[in-house]
C-alpha cells in the first residue's frame, strides 16, 4: 500500500488543491477552518520534503487555525517530550487521549491518559498556547475529568521532562531524512564521493 504512496510525488499537491478549495468554499460562508495536524509536518515543512505526506496522507494546506495532536496516551515516555520540542512552535496544541474516538470493531480502544497525565500535558502545552484542545469530549466525561478541569492550577510550576533533549536529537534525525528523501542526488553524490576516498585510502596503506 505505501509503495505506490512513495513514487506518486504529485500526491501532496492533488491534495493541497483539493482541500484549499475545500478551506475556500467553507470561508465563503462566513465561517473561519481549523485543521488538525500531527506536528511533524514542522519538520517536513522545515526541509522542504513531501515524504510524510505521501507515506501518511498528511496534507500541508493552510487554514486560519491549525491545531497540532500532541497525544501523549500512545507514548506515555517520549510523549512529554515531544509535547516540550512542538509546543514552542504550535499555535494551537490538543493533548489527550481521555478515551472516545472511532469505535472500530475488532480493535482495542485507544489508551487513555490519567487524570495526573492529561493536567501535566495541559500546564506543559499552556506553556506556550492559549489555544488547547482535549481529545475527547466524551472521554473527560466517562472518566470524571469535565467537572475537574475548572480546577487545574494552571500556575504551578512546570518542569522540563527529563532527558528532553531526547525529542530534539531525534526530530533532528527525522528532518535529516526527510531532507536526503527531498535531494537524493547530493547524498548519492556524497556517498560515491565517501566510497572512493575510501578505496584511495586503502590503497595507500
Amino acid at each position: 500500500m505505501l509503495l505506490p504512496r512513495l513514487f506518486d510525488t504529485q500526491r501532496p499537491q492533488r491534495a493541497q488543491a483539493a482541500y484549499t478549495e475545500l478551506v475556500n468554499r467553507i470561508r465563503a460562508e462566513g465561517w473561519a477552518v481549523e485543521n488538525y495536524q500531527f506536528p511533524l509536518i514542522a519538520d517536513e515543512r522545515r526541509v522542504v520534503s513531501t515524504l510524510l505526506q505521501r507515506l501518511l496522507g498528511m496534507v500541508d494546506v493552510a487554514t486560519d487555525r491549525e491545531v497540532w495532536m500532541l497525544y501523549n496516551s500512545f507514548l506515555r515516555t517520549l510523549g512529554p517530550r515531544l509535547l516540550w520540542s512542538y509546543g514552542p512552535e504550535a499555535t494551537a496544541i490538543a493533548v489527550g487521549t481521555t478515551g472516545g474516538g472511532p469505535d472500530v470493531p475488532g480493535h482495542p480502544q485507544m489508551p487513555t491518559l490519567s487524570w495526573q497525565e492529561l493536567t501535566r500535558d495541559l500546564r506543559l502545552a499552556r506553556r506556550w498556547s492559549d489555544d488547547l484542545y482535549i481529545h475527547s469530549l466524551e472521554g473527560c466525561v466517562w472518566q470524571g475529568f469535565l467537572g475537574r478541569l475548572q480546577s487545574v492550577a494552571w500556575d504551578a510550576p512546570t518542569a522540563p521532562p527529563e532527558r528532553a533533549w531526547l525529542a530534539e536529537a531525534l526530530r533532528q534525525l527525522l528532518r535529516g531524512t526527510l531532507w536526503a528523501s527531498a535531494h537524493p542526488w547530493p547524498v548519492v553524490g556524497v556517498g560515491i564521493t565517501a566510497a572512493w576516498l575510501l578505496r584511495q585510502a586503502r590503497r595507500h596503506t
